[in-house]
């Protein structure tokens, strides 16, 4: 398991190159507490949404080419409300949650997790504001 820094920087590097590769403008932030891992350890999250929603064609495309992501990597749900979500998780604890409804545009994600006796403070490693970002 990476440290803190470690998986914070990439975390908050990815969701900057989707939200940029998105555009538009974003509300939304980073969580100010830890989040349990399924196998143990804790790791960071943030949500970030826009509206009015953007196209979804473009909006999936953007995300696959800014993570870097092939069809292997992503898993895509149409839901009955005409929804689509694309889903980025690796084994590490890593996740990017792209939903686009009528509505809206969000992202919603978690870093790699890191080592249980660690107990960080979010706010040493999370941006409290980022560009183009409006705190909900």
């Amino acid at each position: 398991m990476a440290g803190p820094r470690t998986v914070a920087d990439e975390v908050v590097a990815e969701l900057a190159s989707g939200r940029e590769a998105i555009g538009g403008d974003w509300l939304g932030g980073w969580d100010l507490a830890t989040r349990p891992c399924p196998e143990g350890g804790d790791q960071f999250a943030g949500y970030f949404e826009q509206q009015p929603a953007r196209d979804r064609d473009e909006s999936e495309a953007a995300i696959r080419a800014s993570l870097g992501a092939d069809v292997r990597d992503m898993t895509r749900t149409e839901r009955p409300d005409g929804s689509v979500e694309v889903l980025l998780a690796r084994d590490d604890g890593f996740l990017v949650l792209l939903t686009v409804t009528d509505e809206k545009t969000s992202l919603t994600t978690t870093s790699a997790c890191f080592a249980d006796d660690v107990d960080p403070n979010p706010t040493d490693y999370l941006p409290a504001t980022e560009p183009d970002v409006t705190v909900l």
